[in-house]
């Protein structure tokens, strides 16, 4: 039989609500899918700085030295002879790990910084990706063979922390 207009347009809507409720958690389990997929890959990225013995890039030994020297100009007898001028630098890095450094030495503070790269990195390509629409901010998985790329390894680390400001 005929279950009239009103009820079947309740039916209707309660079929509806039903389908979106759906809907809606399978674009909560998949958004949290790419989220999990993202923090897997984030956390090897990390995991690739902080468990290698020294990080393997051309100038690692030279900014580990240079950041070391940096830290090391306000002690005597340095400052007696140096004196760090924050005015016209280049080096933003060091600025920015040689706080650091007096706290938890030179390596941590370079691991700090590289880490602090990575995050951004993926934190930036997914925010590019979702500027174009929600839905293409699993797009933002495809940064990842860039994270470790030419300019980091040969120790361009003011182009490399520039990146993630840009996007």
């Amino acid at each position: 039989g005929d279950v009239g207009p009103i009820r079947a347009a309740g039916e209707v809507a309660q079929w509806t609500s039903g389908v979106l409720l759906v809907a809606r958690m399978r674009g909560f389990i998949i958004r949290n899918q790419v989220l999990a997929v993202a923090a897997f890959l984030c956390a090897a990225c990390l995991a690739s700085i902080w468990t290698l013995k020294r990080f393997p890039g051309q100038d690692t030994p030279i900014h580990l030295y240079a950041l070391h020297a940096f830290a090391q100009v306000d002690p005597p007898p340095f400052r007696n002879y140096f004196r760090a001028h924050f005015g016209t630098t280049t080096n933003l890095p060091f600025w920015i790990a040689a706080p650091l450094s007096r706290v938890v030495g030179v390596d941590a503070a370079h691991r700090l910084f590289l880490s602090l790269y990575v995050l951004g990195f993926f934190a930036s390509a997914f925010f590019l990706a979702a500027s174009t629409g929600a839905q293409r901010a699993k797009f933002g998985l495809l940064a990842l063979p860039f994270v470790f790329n030419w300019y980091l390894s040969t120790g361009l680390y003011n182009f490399c922390i520039s990146m993630p400001l840009f996007f």
